[in-house]
């Protein structure tokens, strides 16, 4: 610590010559700064476990000091920086032939120049870390919690000597062991950012350690969307049970979501067609028509487009297919398409899935009866077709139509319907004769 020192002159018998009296007189006091060298803190032994790393040397000083540093050696290792209080040092080639270094750590300033010796005592560990792998980050099937995410850690020791049969790790103060020299083995490591030390202790009477570091990152953050509800209804017929072109059917869901956008909505997507948004663990209700076509539900995250789920439907009708008026009559099965409208509490969805079409005769089938091939005229373009009995029944599946035609002869002779499937996706049928 800094001190001073205060210099004071004595002349004695200096005669006074007023009194003729001789007295003792002192000069003005002087006082002067003195400046006491720090001394240096680093340990006096240093044990080194593993001479193909390089020695961390952490020297401190007991009070703050202005001065240079400088690192010397008696052996041709390297220092990477001399002239600084931390620093690492490489053992040389003629190093490793002895059992002992000595470093020397010197501080020069105005005050003179002061040091200590430090001992770098050579003893190599028998253990030896072969490799060390990190695996990829686990969020245990529960990415809303990023505090149970993990990662493995695999890793295989080995014995310089031979000598060494097992060995321990320690983490955070936990000892896991003992394990087998030269078998890989595995531990399971919170993947939470944190940088975790592994200790492997050999178990021998020439006790020594390695060290290896590893640090992994959450991977709980990604936006997962799920059905927890997703119930389809039975067929309706509407109190039309000879009239299928009204058939429907209601579909219920809930969903759920770990991490959201920021407002925590989703939207729904049918088709073309988009609706929303709507919240998270509400249970909505949507009626469809039942025809036979297939529908996917497409539900999206309002603010990150990846995070979805779909699920397809489809029903049959449930009416006997008795349809009433003249063989004339056109009825329209129109789906979804526009006629899909959402109540004020954003809470069900209903679709109107049926609308009669004008009489403009836009649609003919002939000749009716028919005995081979059936001719479809229309002044809209058909995408597909198929073929019932007259109970509703699916003789032949949706199919694309050529040169406007369909051969019959197959069937036996009975009343049949006919649904074709406009490009707008709108559903017509019509009743036709087999002789």
């Amino acid at each position: 610590m800094d001190k001073t020192l205060q210099n004071i002159a004595k002349i004695e018998n200096i005669p006074n010559l007023q009194s003729e009296v001789f007295e003792n007189r002192f000069s003005n006091i002087v006082t002067t700064e003195i400046t006491a060298s720090p001394s240096i803190i680093i340990a006096d032994t240093i044990i080194v476990n593993d001479v193909n790393d390089a020695v961390f040397l952490d020297a401190q000083l007991s009070l703050p000091h202005v001065g240079t540093y400088s690192w010397t050696s008696n052996g041709d290792g390297n220092f990477s920086d001399i002239q600084s209080l931390s620093t690492f040092y490489t053992l040389g080639t003629e190093d490793l032939e002895k059992s002992q270094i000595s470093l020397f750590i010197s501080i020069e300033s105005e005050c003179g120049e002061s040091g200590k010796n430090i001992v770098l005592l050579i003893k190599e560990c028998d253990l030896k870390l072969e490799y060390i792998t990190s695996g990829e980050c686990m969020d245990n099937r529960t990415p809303a919690l990023p505090e149970d995410d993990f990662y493995y850690v695999k890793f295989k020791i080995i014995s310089l000597s031979g000598s060494s049969t097992d060995y321990t790790v320690s983490i955070n103060n936990q000892d896991y062991g003992p394990y087998s020299i030269g078998i890989e083995r595995q531990l399971r490591i919170p993947a939470d950012g944190n940088t975790y030390t592994l200790f492997f202790n050999s178990t021998g009477t020439e006790s020594c350690g390695i060290i290896a570091e590893t640090s992994q990152e959450s991977c709980s953050e990604f936006c997962v969307m799920y059905r927890r509800k997703f119930i389809v209804g039975n067929c309706d017929d509407n109190g039309t049970p000879d009239n299928i072109s009204d058939d429907t059917y209601t579909i219920s869901y809930q969903l759920k979501v770990w991490n959201p956008g920021i407002d925590s909505l989703y939207k729904l997507k049918i088709g073309s067609q988009s609706f929303g948004p709507y919240e998270y663990d509400v249970l909505y209700q949507l009626t469809l028509p039942a025809n036979g076509q297939n529908y996917t539900f497409k539900f999206i995250d309002q603010e990150f487009n990846d995070c979805t789920t779909q699920k397809t439907v489809s029903k049959e009708h449930c009416s006997d297919g008795n349809i009433i008026g003249s063989d004339d009559d056109l009825t329209s099965i129109t789906g979804l398409n526009p006629d899909l409208r959402i109540q004020p509490d954003y809470k069900t969805i209903f679709a109107t899935s049926t609308k009669a079409m004008d009489q403009s005769g836009r649609f003919h089938v002939y000749p009716n009866p028919v005995n081979e091939t059936l001719y479809i005229s229309s002044d809209i373009e058909i995408k597909s077709f198929r073929l019932l009995d007259i109970n509703g029944r699916i003789i032949l599946p949706e199919t694309k139509i050529a040169n406007n035609s369909i051969n019959v002869s197959s069937l036996v002779d009975g009343i049949y319907l006919i649904s074709i499937m406009y490009s707008n996706l709108e559903t017509v049928v019509k009743k036709f004769i087999k002789l």
